[in-house]
């Protein structure tokens, strides 16, 4: 498994119209960046942003993709696109693109590499008609199992709340 990281002003500004137009979405959810400069500053701060992920990413990529193995958890492509954002939700995915979005933290790098992992667990467990609760507590129970839930202690990430 490998993680392109990518950034999109494109994918930043819809990422923010989706959390203003639908805010009850979001108002669950532990951790959510509402400020709209937050979008000038990622554009800014991209490539640098870019350079964190890719280095933060690196040193638990195989352990990530040796857990997927140990798990079963299958991916539908080898190279799974990851689009950093600055605002929003931690992270999202689309089965459909087999893409993932992540928002990049300067405080909490576990929070940020424990959303790319929560994502790609989704990407390889949501069924179609699957509802929002039952892919959360799937995606929980996968990421609950050794060794995931080895790495997810090691890089610092701490647990969501349940539903």
């Amino acid at each position: 498994m490998k993680i392109d990281f990518v950034y999109s002003i494109y994918n930043e500004i819809s990422e923010y119209v989706t959390m203003i137009t639908h805010p009850k979405d979001y108002s669950f959810l532990r951790s959510v960046v509402w400020n709209p400069l937050f979008i000038l500053k990622g554009c800014i701060n991209r490539k640098k942003n870019l350079i964190r992920a890719k280095k933060s990413w690196k040193p638990i990529e195989s352990d990530v993709s040796k857990a997927f193995r140990n798990l079963n958890l299958k991916l539908k492509e080898e190279v799974i696109t990851c689009y950093v954002h600055n605002t929003g939700c931690e992270g999202g995915f689309n089965v459909d693109s087999n893409r993932i979005h992540v928002r990049i933290s300067r405080v909490n790098e576990g929070e940020f590499l424990g959303a790319v992992i929560h994502e790609l667990v989704h990407l390889a467990t949501t069924k179609k008609g699957q509802d929002y609760t039952e892919g959360e507590n799937i995606t929980d129970s996968y990421l609950a199992k050794k060794p995931l839930s080895d790495i997810l202690k090691r890089i610092g990430d701490r647990p969501q709340s349940k539903l």
